[in-house]
């Protein structure tokens, strides 16, 4: 017999092999429906490359809780259904909310901000949730909600909303008696892991109710060289990217209105760049005052570990004028950083900020 037909023969034996040994009732396939509760009707689909955020928002009096995921667009899409369905375990007690978590998400020790913080893997990909209350400000408003979903906007590199877009970028639901405002948006920014809920450009911060808020222009600066401006648009000013693709540091000009305490703003920050959080003894050593277009301002340099596999540093200025806080910030390889820290402090020198009046109608 020719070796071709031996070898015909027996891979004709194997195939029936297979087919008769199978077993009908082993192998069964489970379509899990996707519940679109948290997408609002122009939800994007899944895309390589960009970063997606599914959060949810309590106005519990006397405070807003927040739970929100954020990381890659496909990691984050898969667990979109279970998100769906944690959500709709929340209730509120005395001492704050309490749920059913998958077996999965583990539960971490809570911090200074997070009331709670649940890991979890989607696939290979590590990613948390976390859970984080603040203070309402008097008689919260729809521009409350706007405020802090259009925070997750600029957090993501999309365009801020009008309030009467508004409800065509989330969805409400009842909870148990309660109401959950719901987003699912997916974005073009890089993820950051430390992000901190629920703010995009300055998470840890609630609107002081006693300031009237104006609104802003850019201020006027003089771009150092060799720094590449990039689109601003909504509560971010300006951009800059120094450096190559790969190592490219960042400047950032974001105002909002004027929030929180400075030690919530620095941690976020020093979290960012993978260090601890601090209390107000320690704050007040490493925090420096400067001037800024005459008014005095706060100046930080956070350098993160070296033993870092991408060390970075943030150098970071927040000022307040007429009821915002401006927050003008550098975050990058911490050698670069070093490198353009003389720049920086021109930069800072060169701010000019103009009188914010009532005659405007939006930032």
């Amino acid at each position: 017999m020719k070796w071709h037909t031996r070898f015909f023969i027996f891979f004709s034996w194997l195939g029936i092999c297979l087919v008769g040994c199978s077993d009908g009732d082993s192998i069964r396939q489970y379509q899990v429906p996707r519940s679109d509760d948290l997408r609002s009707a122009t939800s994007p689909s899944p895309q390589l490359g960009a970063s997606r955020t599914l959060a949810a928002m309590f106005l519990v009096e006397p405070n807003a809780w927040f739970f929100k995921i954020n990381g890659p667009d496909q990691a984050v899409a898969t667990i979109s259904s279970t998100f769906n369905t944690f959500i709709d375990t929340v209730r509120f007690e005395e001492n704050g909310p309490i749920w059913t978590a998958p077996d999965q998400w583990q539960r971490q020790p809570s911090s200074q901000m997070r009331f709670a913080t649940l890991t979890f893997r989607s696939g290979t990909v590590p990613l948390e949730l976390t859970v984080i209350p603040l203070k309402l400000p008097a008689n919260p408003s729809e521009s409350y909600v706007l405020e802090n979903i259009n925070r997750w906007r600029e957090e993501l590199g999309l365009a801020t909303i009008a309030a009467q877009q508004l409800e065509d970028h989330l969805s409400r639901r009842d909870v148990a008696g309660r109401e959950a405002i719901c987003v699912e948006l997916v974005g073009t920014s890089p993820v950051n892991k430390n992000t901190r809920p629920p703010f995009a450009g300055s998470p840890g911060r609630v609107p002081n109710s006693n300031v009237t808020t104006l609104p802003s222009s850019p201020p006027d600066f003089e771009k150092p060289a060799g720094w590449k401006s990039q689109p601003a648009s909504g509560m971010r000013k300006a951009a800059f990217s120094i450096g190559d693709t790969a190592d490219a540091t960042e400047v950032t000009v974001i105002d909002l209105p004027t929030m929180g305490t400075l030690l919530d703003n620095v941690n976020r920050w020093r979290q960012q760049v993978d260090l601890s959080e601090i209390d107000s003894a320690q704050l007040n050593k490493l925090v420096k005052p400067l001037t800024v277009d005459g008014q005095v301002a706060h100046f930080v340099e956070l350098i993160g570990p070296d033993t870092s596999e991408n060390q970075e540093t943030i150098l970071g200025v927040i000022t307040e004028r007429d009821g915002r806080s401006w927050f003008v910030k550098m975050k990058g390889k911490a050698s670069l950083v070093e490198q353009e820290k003389e720049k920086f402090q021109k930069f800072i020198s060169s701010i000019k900020f103009h009188k914010a009046t009532g005659d405007s109608h939006g930032e």
